[in-house]
């Protein structure tokens, strides 16, 4: 895989990845093989979430004939006909607000690897290194020449993006280093660089958000919630409901 996104790379070509968690077929440690095939990539804008089972979809349709179906994230349908009840709320995060069913997987380990993935990915060292080693590998073979007026709008968005990276404090050296390497690559690979350091400011906030949602999620699986942590835990439950024959 990662020779084949340098491939894409040496076409010029940046990758944005999506990455799912809590499919059945999905092992433990999930996170030790996830977490170095983004760095060895060099994807930098990485986006992993949660599988959410969306109304009238094979997947939910399955889960629905198995009995697994977690209707609004709190009620458990095993015996429901109505899959439908299993909607997208508006403005909800896919990203942390998946799982909307029964797991194979017991739900908190999920919950803490997709927590663990996040706090390496996401972080200022790992994503400003992602930038650095990615444009190094990407071939640009750009021919555009901003007018005037476009180059005004560029130096005022990189007048902003380096007032916002040098205030922050786990952030200010690792722009420099990167600013500075990348200035001498020329004008398209500085560019770049600017232009996804720019979105770290963005996943600096979503991941602080998605890993205190997710312990909240935690929480709740552990003590409150009245639906099965795992495929397992559905089992011993459906097996406690069985009559006892003499």
């Amino acid at each position: 895989m990662v020779d084949r996104i340098d491939k894409i790379y040496n076409s010029g070509i940046s990758v944005t990845a999506g990455f799912i968690l809590g499919f059945d077929s999905e092992p433990d440690g999930v996170d030790e093989a996830l977490v170095p095939f983004i760095e060895d990539s060099g994807i930098v804008l990485a986006m992993v979430g949660l599988l959410f089972a969306l109304p009238n979809t094979q997947l939910t349709r399955r889960l629905n004939r198995e009995g697994r179906l977690i209707a609004d994230g709190e009620s458990w349908l095993p015996e429901s006909e109505d899959a439908y009840r299993v909607h997208v709320s508006k403005g909800v995060d896919q990203t942390i607000a998946g799982l909307n069913f029964v797991t194979v997987r017991d739900r908190v380990e999920i919950y803490q690897d997709l927590k663990r993935v996040i706090s390496q990915i996401y972080s200022a060292r790992a994503f400003m290194d992602r930038v650095l080693s990615t444009t190094r590998r990407i071939r640009f073979q750009s021919k555009h020449r901003p007018n005037w007026w476009l180059l005004k709008r560029q130096l005022r968005g990189l007048f902003n993006i380096s007032f916002a990276m040098l205030k922050d404090p786990e952030a200010r050296w690792l722009y420099v280093r990167n600013a500075w390497c990348t200035m001498w690559m020329g004008l398209a690979k500085f560019d770049y660089a600017h232009t996804t350091m720019a979105a770290y400011l963005h996943f600096r906030k979503q991941a602080k958000n998605m890993q205190s949602e997710l312990d909240a999620s935690i929480d709740y699986a552990r003590h409150t919630a009245d639906f099965p942590r795992s495929i397992a835990d559905m089992q011993d439950r459906n097996a406690s409901k069985l009559p006892v024959v003499s």
